[in-house]
């Protein structure tokens, strides 16, 4: 995954943000090949977010609506994502290091290609996503919820999913065994063809009702 992960090479800085995105929204085009640095984007309404090639260092997103967001060959480190909503877009080889998404919302949203990394993704919502080749290491999914996503070739390691729930999304080949699972909520026959460790077996067995006597 990491050699398929963002590469945008050539970004340059050109413009602070709200600058580069009101004049991709004035030309309807995308910010391209630029480089953002302790910046923020704040109170923006929009019909689309589009970037490709860009690197997002220590950036803030901040009451940000739009009805298209779009992130291709992106490198995001160190950025706030709290409380945003990924709407009906994509994101293609975009890698995410360290970022913030506490409380955001993927919604009907194709990820292909995409890595998150040591992030907080805790009360994150997933729903309706298409996720093939997407990576996810060290990232702290408390409390999140994935709902009617389909996946392909997912990765979860050295995850906490403490308190997560899983509806309509199968976990179909996705090893668990190095994360933590405790209060874990979803239905059993979504954990079909999963992989998990021994030593989390109670807490399985616990889905279907079954106490295991130690």
């Amino acid at each position: 995954m990491k050699r398929m992960a963002a590469n945008p090479d050539g970004a340059v800085a050109q413009m602070p943000l709200a600058a580069a995105v009101a004049r991709a929204v004035e030309d309807d085009s995308a910010v391209s090949g630029q480089i953002f640095e302790q910046d923020a984007l704040e109170n923006a309404e929009v019909r689309m977010l589009d970037f490709a090639g860009c690197v997002f260092r220590r950036v803030r997103f901040e009451n940000v609506s739009a009805r298209y967001v779009h992130f291709s060959n992106c490198r995001l480190e160190q950025c706030d994502f709290s409380g945003m909503t990924f709407r009906n877009g994509t994101m293609t080889r975009a890698e995410f290091a360290g970022c913030r998404l506490t409380g955001a919302t993927i919604d009907r949203v194709k990820l292909k290609d995409v890595l998150f990394r040591e992030s907080q993704l805790n009360y994150l919502t997933i729903a309706g996503c298409r996720m093939e080749r997407v990576e996810v290491e060290d990232c702290d999914l408390s409390d999140a919820m994935w709902l009617e996503t389909q996946q392909k070739s997912l990765v979860l390691a050295r995850c906490r999913l403490n308190g997560a729930e899983f509806q309509a999304t199968p976990l179909k080949g996705v090893d668990l065994s190095d994360c933590e699972l405790e209060n874990l909520a979803l239905a059993p026959e979504l954990l079909r063809g999963a992989t998990v460790a021994l030593d989390q077996t109670p807490l399985i067995l616990g889905l279907y009702g079954v106490r295991v006597r130690v």
